[in-house]
């Protein structure tokens, strides 16, 4: 019997210790990417489809924030869901 394939998580925050974490948490149970800018984001996404993306909207990167209305415009997207995190 085929191993059923592990969700995909893309994580998205400028700080790396908050990638890591979020990675090392999440990572037995998920496949996971990690990206500091909006663009490797989106370049990520153009890469390998993903189920879901964790979004940190407050961090220095200040394209984040525009990344779901970028994604969504593509019908590759359209079911992404997205977790943002504002703090």
């Amino acid at each position: 019997m085929a191993a059923t394939a592990r969700p995909h998580i893309l994580i998205v925050d400028d700080d790396p210790g908050v990638r890591e974490s979020l990675a090392s948490a999440l990572g037995p149970t998920y496949t996971i990417s990690s990206a500091a800018t909006g663009a490797e984001a989106l370049a990520c996404l153009a890469e390998r489809p993903v189920h879901g993306v964790i979004l940190d909207v407050s961090g220095g990167a200040k394209t984040t924030w525009r990344c779901p209305s970028q994604w969504g415009a593509s019908p590759r997207f359209t079911e992404l869901e997205t977790f943002v995190n504002a703090l």
